[in-house]
C-alpha cells in the first residue's frame, strides 16, 4: 500500500538588508495543496450524458488508521430549504467500493473493487438516506476506499449531501457534507460574480 506523501515543513533563512544592516528571515513554505490528516471527504459530479444524475465520491481512511467496526451514514436534502422531491433518491444498483491509493492532493489510482458485504447497505424507504454497515470491510492494516454511488437529480436544484463516518476504534467520529448544483446554477453564480459595467449618464 502507497504510503501518505510527506508533509514536511521547511524553513528556509532569506537575508534582508535594513538601513545597511543585515536582518534574517525566517520563512514557513509548506508543501502545496497537500492534505492534513483526514478520515472522510466527499464531493459529487456530473454523470456523462445525462444531467438527471450525480455521481458521488467518498474518501474514507486518507490517513490510514487502523480502524474498526467502520460505519458510514448518508443523507440528502435541498440545500436551499423546503422538502425534497420525492423523485430525488439513491440509486441502489450504483454503489462501488474500491481500495485505492491516494496521492497528496487526494486523487485517486489503483482501484481495486471490493464487494460490500451482503445486507450491509441499508437505503431509506423514501430513497433520501442510507447507513453502509463496513464492519466486515478490512481496514485493520490503514486500508484506504473510495466509495462511489449516484443519486438521481432535478436540474437547478441545490442537492446537499451530508454524510458520517463511525467506527468501534481507532479513529474519530467524521462528518463532511458537499452541495451539487446544476451547470445553469454554476453558471449563473459565476456570472453574478462579475463587476457590472459603469453606466454613464
Amino acid at each position: 500500500m502507497t504510503a501518505t506523501p510527506s508533509t514536511q515543513v521547511i524553513t528556509p533563512t532569506l537575508t534582508f538588508g535594513v538601513n545597511g544592516t543585515a536582518v534574517p528571515l525566517n520563512m514557513i513554505v509548506r508543501p502545496k495543496n497537500t492534505i492534513g490528516q483526514e478520515w472522510l471527504n466527499k464531493w459529487g459530479g456530473p454523470v456523462t450524458g445525462t444531467e438527471s444524475e450525480v455521481l458521488w465520491y467518498v474518501r474514507l481512511n486518507y490517513s490510514a488508521a487502523n480502524m474498526t467496526g467502520v460505519e458510514f451514514s448518508d443523507s440528502l436534502s435541498d440545500r436551499n430549504g423546503g422538502d425534497l422531491p420525492a423523485s430525488v433518491t439513491y440509486i441502489a444498483n450504483s454503489f462501488h467500493l474500491y481500495r485505492a491509493d491516494f496521492d497528496g492532493t487526494g486523487n485517486y489510482s489503483n482501484l481495486q473493487e471490493v464487494t460490500i458485504p451482503n445486507g450491509a447497505l441499508s437505503i431509506a424507504a423514501d430513497g433520501h438516506s442510507y447507513h453502509l454497515n463496513l464492519s466486515g470491510v478490512d481496514f485493520s492494516q490503514g486500508q484506504r476506499y473510495l466509495l462511489q454511488y449516484r443519486t438521481t437529480f432535478i436540474p437547478g436544484m441545490a442537492l446537499h449531501n451530508y454524510g458520517v463516518l463511525t467506527n468501534a476504534g481507532g479513529a474519530p467520529r467524521s462528518e463532511i457534507g458537499f452541495t451539487y448544483y446544476s451547470k445553469q446554477l454554476r453558471r449563473r453564480n459565476r456570472q453574478s460574480c462579475r463587476p457590472h459595467p459603469h453606466h454613464q449618464g
